[in-house]
């Protein structure tokens, strides 16, 4: 959803040079100490941890690692949050749009506090697969923390939020403009889907459905080029997911 949003925003300008997208999901009521609600598999949660995160910088393609680069940003809502790299948020775009981008990246958005908690477990290790020997027993960091940290975040009956947000800079009219969309989606107590499962589920089905009426390309494409970002964004909102959209340039 993140890169589809961001394409429906450069679809406003007339050119674009940067696109940043920051996206989280998060519980509607934290608990200390770690403020997190996992809402989908711990595997999947651990490798945004880790490895790299890959960007589009200065018109190049680089690797930055995981939980750098932390920004605090101000959501109406939610308030303040936590912004750091995280991999796997930018997928294919930054091999898509090199040569006619200058930088496209993510960031992940935690709750106050998380970046100094996941740094702590990066620097001892936690996060690896790789096994060590402890009291001439041999064991996996991973396997630890999920055994010590999941049931402190996987809390049945706990409801959740998502939230995104998608900034495009470029120039319409020949002149500097940009535009940011911002997206918070809550958990629906009439399905009882969580937003985590609507947020993913209603892109994917979307998609399917954009894939089956002839609205996509044929054959294997990266998704964004293949799907219409306005198409995606007027789905999305039938589906009550609703957008806020600021664009600031000559006669917005």
């Amino acid at each position: 959803m993140g890169a589809t949003l961001a394409c429906y925003g450069m679809e406003k300008l007339d050119s674009t040079d940067e696109v940043y997208t920051w996206e989280g999901g998060l519980p509607q009521n934290p608990r200390p100490p770690f403020n997190y609600l996992l809402t989908f598999n711990f595997e999947g949660l651990i490798n945004e941890y880790s490895g790299k995160a890959v960007f589009l910088r200065g018109g190049e393609i680089v690797e930055v690692p995981c939980i750098e680069e932390l920004e605090v940003i101000e959501f109406p809502t939610l308030g303040k949050l936590e912004a750091f790299t995280t991999s796997g948020g930018t997928s294919t775009c930054p091999w898509t749009f090199k040569g006619k981008l200058k930088a496209f990246q993510n960031k992940t958005l935690r709750y106050p506090g998380s970046y100094a908690q996941l740094r702590t477990m990066r620097d001892l290790g936690l996060f690896s697969e790789r096994e060590i020997k402890v009291g001439g027993v041999k064991v996996a960091p991973r396997r630890v923390l999920q055994a010590l940290y999941e049931p402190h975040v996987k809390l049945q009956g706990e409801k959740d939020v998502v939230t995104l947000r998608a900034k495009c800079v470029g120039k319409k009219d020949d002149r500097p403009a940009e535009v940011i969309l911002e997206m918070l989606d809550y958990y629906d107590d009439e399905t009882q889907f969580s937003a985590m499962e609507c947020t993913t589920g209603w892109s994917a089905s979307i998609v399917a459905i954009m894939m089956a009426q002839g609205e996509t390309p044929r054959g294997a494409k990266p998704l964004e080029t293949a799907v219409p970002g306005h198409l995606f964004v007027k789905e999305l909102e039938q589906r009550g997911i609703k957008l806020t959209k600021n664009a600031s340039w000559p006669g917005s």
